[in-house]
């Protein structure tokens, strides 16, 4: 299967298969991505599943690269396959590990992007629910925590905007000065300090910290950092080290040491049991 819709995505582009040649290949939770050659052009194949729980829509996912490709945020995409099963994009390489002042500018312009029509409003309860009925967890205990959360965050004077929502280190390719955003399907309308936060996590909390992060990140769009964004970032980043946990205990449980821990440094008597809660029932 993978083979032919390989070779059928391929040659809408190189009419010649016998020039293609598979150089390296990955697979993620719901994708496969392939590095073919062809000639001297290097293309990235990208398998895709139709079973995708919590996930954006594929024809939303189609359009937010699109509007990122034209932002120069994200790489050529050259094909999208009309039933959704596969895209061929440019291939880029990584070279480096994103500075801070580089995701500042990346995140700047990603929220500041036109928001596509399709693209869906990000539900955290509903998503988290989700994943804690895949797990069989009690419901109750964690949705009240994170609505508590939401409440916090709902504090922010920031503007909810188009977000990435996954901005863990191989989601963004640094290529010299330019920094690429790819796999977005679980992109849609969020609050920016998800992206920050996720960023933060992935590249930077050993050499800066969130607040200072987050201070510099309202400075670039004219906000001010006071006490009530203080707490909302906060609230944000427990929320999102909730989401990507229940995430990968549901789909890639060898990721979740990268959520846990920082969890467990939370001074948070709730986040505390809830994650107690866990290990009484042999999750963590």
């Amino acid at each position: 299967m993978t083979d032919t819709f390989l070779q059928q995505g391929l040659s809408e582009l190189h009419p010649t298969l016998a020039q293609c040649r598979v150089e390296f290949s990955l697979s993620g939770t719901a994708n496969q991505v392939f590095k073919a050659r062809v000639g001297e052009q290097l293309l990235a194949v990208r398998m895709m599943s139709v079973v995708r729980d919590a996930a954006t829509p594929r024809k939303a996912e189609h359009e937010v690269w699109l509007t990122l490709q034209h932002r120069d945020l994200a790489p050529e995409l050259f094909h999208w396959d009309s039933n959704h099963q596969f895209c061929i994009a440019k291939w880029i390489d990584s070279a480096g590990v994103p500075l801070a002042n580089e995701l500042i500018q990346l995140l700047v312009k990603l929220h500041t992007s036109p928001i596509p029509a399709s693209c869906p409003k990000i539900d955290l309860l509903m998503g988290s629910k989700l994943y804690l009925d895949e797990l069989a967890l009690p419901i109750k205990p964690f949705i009240d925590h994170f609505q508590r959360l939401l409440n916090a965050l709902a504090l922010s004077q920031l503007s909810h905007s188009l977000c990435h929502n996954d901005l863990v280190a191989g989601n963004i390719i640094k290529d010299g000065s330019q920094l690429w955003l790819i796999d977005f399907e679980y992109s849609g309308i969020n609050h920016p300090y998800f992206d920050l936060c996720s960023s933060w996590n992935s590249f930077i909390n050993a050499d800066e910290s969130l607040n200072a992060f987050a201070q510099r990140y309202l400075v670039a769009i004219g906000e001010e950092f006071n006490d009530t964004e203080q707490a909302a970032l906060a609230a944000a980043h427990e929320l999102s080290l909730w989401v990507g946990l229940l995430w990968a205990l549901a789909k890639q449980p060898s990721w979740q040491e990268d959520y846990r821990k920082p969890l467990s440094e939370i001074d948070n008597s709730v986040t505390q049991q809830l994650l107690h809660s866990l290990m009484q029932l042999a999750i963590l």
